[in-house]
């Protein structure tokens, strides 16, 4: 839905979801209801990782760390660009402004190899845990939407 009104996007089309049945959709879902689980996923991984931040500053951070529109693309569209998770969860310092030019990126706790250790499964591992919030949000959205609808 775009309009002036929109402070950052992300994916919301040709997308699945879980079926009440335990399967998944047969067909590509669209629309905001679609984009806003990651978006919230992504706020709980956030505060998640940095529980001393305030709400405002979580979504400073969220912000300041979306991918840029590239050229051609409408700011009405996108807002800020695209939310990045894995950038929103590394960039450094850990209060950022969206005015930040760039955020630096900096590995997360765990995450760096060691020489003779075995590699870590760090960003797998928080990246498992995005795809499952999101998971759980859009099964919780198309379930309200199917008791609203009386089916």
């Amino acid at each position: 839905m775009p309009g002036p009104w929109v402070d950052v996007a992300a994916p919301g089309s040709g997308l699945r979801s879980l079926t009440v049945d335990g399967g998944t959709t047969g067909r590509d879902l669209n629309g905001t209801s679609f984009a806003t689980p990651w978006v919230a996923g992504l706020a709980a991984l956030v505060r998640e990782r940095f529980p001393q931040l305030t709400a405002s500053q979580v979504v400073d951070r969220i912000l300041a760390t979306a991918r840029r529109p590239a050229g051609g693309r409408s700011a009405l569209q996108v807002g800020r660009g695209v939310i990045d998770p894995m950038a929103a969860l590394t960039a450094v310092p850990d209060v950022l402004k969206p005015e930040t030019p760039e955020a630096a990126s900096a590995p997360l706790p765990g995450t760096t190899a060691r020489p003779g250790a075995p590699p870590s499964d760090g960003p797998f591992l928080l990246l498992v845990a995005a795809a499952a919030v999101t998971a759980c949000c859009a099964a919780a959205v198309v379930r309200l939407r199917r008791s609203s609808n009386g089916e």
